[in-house]
């Protein structure tokens, strides 16, 4: 009797369990549909916010790179009056008049910056004595401009920039790059300083498609518009700006985005400026934000077409849950038992009995057969590199003190030899009494991460083309080449080199015809240099070789001979006739030519525009562009 009414009770509980589920699968359904609801508002929001971020992303990485394309122009022009000055301070100390030298000079570096205006000289009264370019008469006077009197005024050996200002004709507009000069005394004798047309600077600004509506922008410290893409006539020298560009100019001088309509022509756009590290402008460059708002809605509209989906999907599912919950309970209960026999790579260390257990996968990853059983907590070190082991004992003593959780990566060495590499997690399992009673955790194998890891770490390094060092690991390398040299007392060569005859190479077999001919250079100027000497690809046609520990100059020039001779042999094509190039080189020595990376960079690269100017296979030293100057 008893038991029958237990069993009644217990078949009563179900129906009523059941007569609340309805109710339950209701509210259930009410909730997830405010929750699908709140996701779709929540995606949809962050789909606006996804778009202004890869917007000002877009134009912080284009504002990055127009900032760098500039500085890098401003930096050659800048190392032009720094050699003009230098050639300028010599002949006075020589007793000689720089009315020998510097015209000449002048048009000669004017000849390697096409896009200057001119190069002039003022001297210590404003009147400009000099100019690459022929002078209107009178001749201008400078006294009252800016950089003459900041020139003047501080004896800094400084770049001084000013601009946008009129040029000389009162039409043109430019910015100056100037350099002060000292008389041989040290007192103030002049102004050298170069004109830039602004107008010059759009084809940088023009360099990339911004799409719809999208401009690039130069402004000077103050703001005033230095050159506009596309152009604005009439607005150079305007500092008709946003608030919200002042405004976050103000909080973050350097760079930073802003949503701002332009003042200039009433479009909103997703803004980027970048200040130039070494030079008193900023470039801004804004994308239109109306195409994203166009791709927004449409991408808001499908949102919210899924959503109402998913409420009607969840809606007809309802029914089908409830009829199958108890069939779906008892399936994750049967999965996560599964899951939980079938852990891969599973380990547990029981701290009181010492008993350890390994799942099958554990035993595949040391190469430890089953039979042996697991190694234990001590046995166990022989697997491991000193350094990992060290490590791994590490966490796992931290982990019985405190019992917090760790996760450490470990090289191990394989029964058979082979290492792999794993990723280790483990923590501990505590009694009632709070102490640390069990370890259990998992190895995953995770070598080829690793080694997919080492192939990036490459690839940022080297040329993907032909396996070179590139930019970044010729610059790190440099410095380091510089110090030894100078603690052996040796000399060290910094050679430009240049092919040619590669372009027509491309132009008639094609671009792939022209990547074997790149692969066939890198690997004949490696089989010419030695085993200390750095090879780099910069990128193109254009090469640099370092040469370390050298006794005599001429061991670099012999060298680069050798190198071009080899690179005149034929090059046999896959299919096609076989090809020849040749090269030229510009070459920098270090000590005596100069100490610092970065010039002696610039003095190859414009040894290299005088041994292309002779004719291919030239090579030519930069100490003879200085004596070729000095006898103009």
């Amino acid at each position: 009797m008893h038991d029958s009414k237990a069993n009644k009770a217990r078949a009563a509980s179900p129906r009523a369990g059941q007569g609340q589920r309805p109710a339950l699968y209701a509210l259930t359904v009410c909730l997830v549909g405010l929750l699908i609801l709140g996701l779709a508002g929540l995606a949809i929001w962050q789909a606006r916010a996804g778009y202004r971020e890869r917007a000002g992303l877009a134009t912080q990485n284009l504002a990055r790179l127009y900032a760098q394309r500039l500085g890098d122009r401003f930096d050659k022009l800048d190392l032009s009056l720094q050699l003009l000055s230098s050639a300028h301070a010599e002949t006075l100390k020589a007793g000689t008049s720089p009315a020998a030298l510097l015209p000449g000079l002048l048009r000669q570096h004017q000849r390697l910056h096409p896009e200057l205006l001119s190069l002039q000289l003022a001297d210590a009264g404003g009147q400009v004595q000099w100019s690459s370019r022929a002078l209107a008469l009178p001749a201008p006077q400078v006294a009252e401009r800016q950089f003459f009197g900041s020139a003047r005024d501080q004896a800094a050996a400084a770049l001084w920039v000013d601009g946008p200002l009129r040029a000389d004709d009162g039409k043109t507009w430019v910015i100056v790059l100037a350099r002060r000069l000292n008389a041989a005394d040290g007192s103030f004798a002049g102004v050298l300083y170069a004109n830039v047309a602004t107008s010059s600077l759009g084809p940088v600004l023009a360099s990339a498609e911004l799409g719809p509506a999208g401009a690039a922008t130069l402004r000077n410290a103050e703001l005033a518009l230095v050159h506009r893409h596309p152009d604005t006539h009439g607005a150079v020298g305007s500092k008709e700006v946003s608030a919200q560009l002042r405004e976050a100019v103000h909080r973050a001088p350097a760079a930073g985005v802003y949503l701002a309509s332009t003042a200039i022509d009433g479009i909103e756009r997703s803004n980027a400026y970048q200040r130039l590290e070494h030079y008193p402008f900023y470039v801004l460059v804004g994308l239109a934000t109306s195409a994203d708002q166009a791709a927004w809605r449409t991408e808001a509209l499908t949102l919210a077409g899924l959503a109402l989906l998913a409420l009607l999907v969840t809606a007809l599912s309802a029914g089908l849950l409830y009829r199958r919950t108890a069939l779906l309970a008892a399936r994750e209960a049967e999965l996560r038992k599964v899951q939980h026999l079938a852990g891969m790579g599973n380990w547990t260390w029981d701290c009181q009995s010492g008993e350890h257990y390994w799942s099958p996968q554990i035993y595949r990853l040391y190469g430890r057969a089953p039979q042996a059983g697991p190694a234990v907590y001590p046995e166990v070190q022989r697997y491991f590199s000193p350094h990992s082991w060290t490590a791994l004992a590490a966490c796992v003593e931290r982990c019985l003190q405190d019992g917090k959780p760790y996760q450490c990566d470990a090289e191990l060495q394989r029964e058979d030899g082979a290492r792999r590499w794993v990723h280790i997690c483990g923590e501990a399992a505590r009694d009632a009494r709070g102490r640390v009673r069990r370890l259990h955790g998992t190895v995953q194998d995770i070598t080829a991460l690793k080694q997919t890891h080492a192939e990036m770490e490459h690839y940022a390094y080297h040329d993907a083309l032909t396996g070179l060092p590139n930019r970044l690991l010729l610059m790190d390398r440099l410095p380091q080449a510089l110090a030894l040299a100078e603690r052996q007392g040796r000399l060290l060569a910094l050679c430009y080199l240049d092919l040619d005859g590669f372009k027509p190479v491309n132009d008639r077999h094609g671009h792939a015809a022209g990547d074997q001919v790149l692969r066939v250079v890198a690997q004949r100027l490696a089989q010419c240099m030695r085993g200390n000497d750095t090879v780099a690809r910069l990128g193109g046609d254009e090469f640099v070789i370092l040469m370390n520990q050298l006794e005599q100059v001429g061991e670099a020039v012999a060298a680069l001979q050798r190198v071009i001779a080899l690179l005149r042999q034929p090059i046999e094509l896959h299919g096609q006739p076989s090809v020849r190039i040749s090269a030229c080189a510009g070459v920098a020595i270090f000590p005596d030519d100069a100490g610092l990376p970065d010039v002696l960079l610039g003095q190859a690269d414009l040894a290299l525009y005088e041994g292309k100017r002779r004719g291919p296979g030239s090579v030519c030293l930069y100490s003879e562009l200085v004596a070729m100057a000095i006898q103009t």
